[in-house]
C-alpha cells in the first residue's frame, strides 16, 4: 500500500534532516 511507503519515507527523510542539522549544532557546542 502507497501510503505506508509515503509514511516510512518521509519518516526517514525527516529523521535525516534531523540529525543533520543537530549533529553540527552539538558539535558547535561541544
Amino acid at each position: 500500500y502507497i501510503t505506508y511507503i509515503i509514511l516510512a519515507v518521509g519518516a526517514m527523510a525527516g529523521i535525516f534532516i534531523l540529525v543533520k542539522y543537530v549533529m553540527p549544532a552539538l558539535k558547535g557546542r561541544r
